[in-house]
C-alpha cells in the first residue's frame, strides 16, 4: 500500500513538472509575440511621426505657395494615412491585450 502511494506521488510530481515546463514554454512564446508586437508598434509610431512632420512641412510649403485647394487635398490624403497608421496601432494594441 505504501509503495502504491509513493508511486502515485511520483507520477503526480512528474505530471506537475511536465505541466510547469509546458507553461514555461508557452510563457516564453507569448513574451516573444509581445516583443514583436511592441517592435511593430514602435515602428508604426515612428512612421506616424514622420508622416506628421511631412504633413507639416508640406502644409507650410503649400501655404507659402498660396495654393489653397492643394492644401485641402493634401490634408485629406495625409489625414487618411494618419488614420490608417492609427488603425494599425489600435489593432496591434488589441492583439497585444488578447495575448496578455
Amino acid at each position: 500500500m505504501e509503495n502504491n502511494a509513493i508511486d502515485i506521488l511520483k507520477f503526480k510530481t512528474r505530471q506537475l513538472i511536465e505541466e510547469q515546463n509546458t507553461l514555461k514554454r508557452e510563457k516564453q512564446r507569448l513574451e516573444e509575440i509581445i516583443q514583436a508586437q511592441q517592435k511593430e508598434i514602435n515602428r508604426l509610431n515612428d512612421r506616424l511621426q514622420v508622416l506628421h512632420r511631412d504633413y507639416s512641412n508640406l502644409k507650410m510649403t503649400l501655404t507659402i505657395n498660396g495654393k489653397e485647394t492643394d492644401i485641402k487635398a493634401t490634408k485629406q490624403r495625409l489625414s487618411r494615412l494618419v488614420r490608417e497608421v492609427n488603425e494599425c496601432i489600435a489593432l496591434l494594441g488589441v492583439s497585444k491585450a488578447k495575448t496578455e
